[in-house]
């Protein structure tokens, strides 16, 4: 009698390693086939969604060289103004942000409060907010340092002697 249980004690650990086999076997087929799935099937769109997350061209205007008169005097410069972005997917609070930067900007709260929102809802990035502002404005949004609130500097054509042929001298 025992032998015939030692037996079937055997026959059952087989079957069991057998399953258990079976299973990994199974479970390996599966997660290789997801692999394979996303290699070759879906490797399109994995690619284009990358280079949406990570590359981003964004045109930043040059500083032009200065223009003098035979003189020396200056007739035309470039002079860096600071402009306001946002990227609103770091922004945490967005009324807390809107109501920050419209108090130092001196702009409307709501409207800001919209923009911003319906670009987070977009999932869109880099809204720009104002345009030149003065610097001391710049330094109080800096000094605030809101997450996703970025000052930049920009430069804008300035002509000292006025603009008499300003619309010539650039060219």
């Amino acid at each position: 009698m025992d032998e015939i249980n030692d037996m079937n004690n055997a026959c059952g650990s087989r079957q069991r390693g057998a399953i258990f086999l079976l299973l990994v076997i199974v479970g390996l087929l599966v997660v290789a086939g997801r692999c394979w799935s996303l290699q070759f099937y879906k490797r399109d769109y994995y690619r284009e969604r990358a280079a949406k997350q990570q590359l981003r061209v964004i045109t930043q205007s040059a500083r032009r060289g200065t223009i003098v008169d035979r003189k020396g005097k200056l007739l035309a410069v470039s002079v860096k103004v600071p402009s306001i972005w946002i990227d609103p997917s770091f922004v945490k609070d967005i009324k807390k942000t809107a109501n920050e930067l419209a108090r130092v900007l001196g702009t409307n709260e709501v409207e800001l409060y919209q923009d911003i929102k319906v670009r987070a809802d977009q999932g869109r990035q880099f809204m720009r907010i104002k345009h030149e502002i003065s610097d001391q404005q710049a330094q109080q949004i800096r000094e605030l340092k809101i997450r996703g609130v970025m000052v930049e500097e920009t430069y804008r054509r300035q002509y000292p002697q006025g603009h008499l042929a300003a619309h010539v001298i650039g060219y």
